[in-house]
């Protein structure tokens, strides 16, 4: 989710656009915003891990759990930086590497990590067994987003028994995002009359077959993952549209307090998720873009925020395994100081390698895109 680094210049118009929006990247706060965010799931996460319903986020938004709200942070954010590294791609191969070496190596990582070093110290199998036992196996799928949540024997007396993982399930949805920027840029549809046109269609699955009729439950649905494709698709598209329409719609302070006011003024109503919906990608491009020089300066020395969304919901069971149920504070708090070392060793030592790949001088594979797509 969202972690394209979003520092150079994202317009392929003329030369004073490229200036201006250059300027722009070297002080956003997407780094900050992305921290915060993936701190909050860690947070939203430590409530149902401990098997306690009384997560307090849901409570006071009533309508959104802080895990929900970070996320859909994230596909807004990856909406609008991903739709720009695609407008910057010299070629699909260019653009299919690029989203790959930035989702893909981390996700390995903490998957081979669970499986062969988590996984035999706890689980209740002997170590023949579980290495002979197919679901060890088929874990390894999730390295190709093929989405699995359990190990033999692991996290089976856990308040929240047996997931091994269960933040990566947003992953897939991230992929399904890309795909289709790929495929609305290769036909050269990513247009404002388009996006919205396809915002519209999400929504209208969003109010009736979901929210209305409560369709979710439906094995199609549920297979796909369609409910929650749905509603951060949403997301995802708002932050493409306003990155296509960054040079004509300016992010203004005086429109961003209009916006809280509203959802201040439709708290705990039944429009509420629709003003939530309207006002949240705008609220985060503002945030991002907004004039606060130490937090664009935030993420100088790397961007840890996925792999604290990666590791922290193993580091959660492992200490709910290990120490019992603990006071949410205390383990809020553990689980942080755990992971974010853990982060800093994925970004230094797996991520930022990974991405240097990214402007490696490779011969371009697939068509090439035209400028202005």
């Amino acid at each position: 989710m969202a972690w394209d680094m979003g520092r150079k210049g994202h317009s392929m118009g003329d030369s004073k656009s490229v200036a201006r929006a250059a300027e722009a990247d070297r002080h956003n706060n997407f780094d900050f915003l992305r921290f915060v965010a993936a701190s909050l799931v860690l947070v939203s996460h430590s409530y149902p891990l401990l098997g306690r319903s009384d997560e307090p986020f849901g409570d006071f938004l009533g309508y959104e759990s802080g895990g929900g709200v970070a996320v859909a942070i994230f596909f807004v954010i990856s909406g609008y930086l991903v739709t720009g590294s695609f407008l910057r791609s010299r070629s699909i191969g260019d653009y299919i590497k690029k989203r790959s070496l930035r989702l893909l190596p981390a996700l390995c990582l903490v998957v081979v990590l669970s499986a062969f070093v988590l996984g035999p110290i706890l689980s209740t199998l002997s170590l023949r067994d579980y290495v002979l036992h197919p679901q060890t196996w088929h874990y390894l799928r999730n390295c190709v987003l093929y989405i699995g949540y359990h190990l033999p024997g692991v996290f089976t007396e856990n308040p929240y028994p047996h997931a091994v993982n269960g933040s990566i399930w947003t992953l897939p949805v991230e992929a399904v995002m890309y795909i289709l920027v790929l495929l609305l840029g290769w036909g050269r549809l990513i247009t404002p009359t388009i996006l919205l046109s396809a915002m519209l269609g999400l929504a209208l699955l969003q109010f009736t077959l979901i929210d209305y009729f409560d369709l979710s439950h439906v094995v199609l649905f549920q297979l796909f993952l369609l409910a929650p494709s749905v509603k951060l698709g949403l997301f995802f598209l708002s932050g493409s549209l306003l990155y296509v329409l960054r040079e004509r719609l300016s992010v203004r302070s005086d429109v961003a307090c209009v916006m809280v006011l509203a959802l201040v003024g439709t708290f705990r109503t039944s429009i509420g998720p629709l003003i939530f919906q309207l006002t949240l990608p705008y609220l985060t491009i503002w945030a991002a873009h907004a004039n606060l020089k130490r937090l664009s300066r935030f993420g100088r020395y790397g961007d840890f925020s996925y792999g604290i969304y990666l590791f922290a919901f193993p580091v959660q069971q492992v200490l709910v395994h290990t120490m019992g149920t603990l006071h949410v504070g205390l383990f809020a708090l553990l689980t942080f100081l755990i992971t974010l070392p853990l982060a800093v060793v994925s970004w230094y030592w797996v991520e930022k390698p990974a991405l240097a790949w990214k402007t490696r001088p490779l011969r371009p594979w697939g068509p090439r895109l035209p400028v202005g797509v």
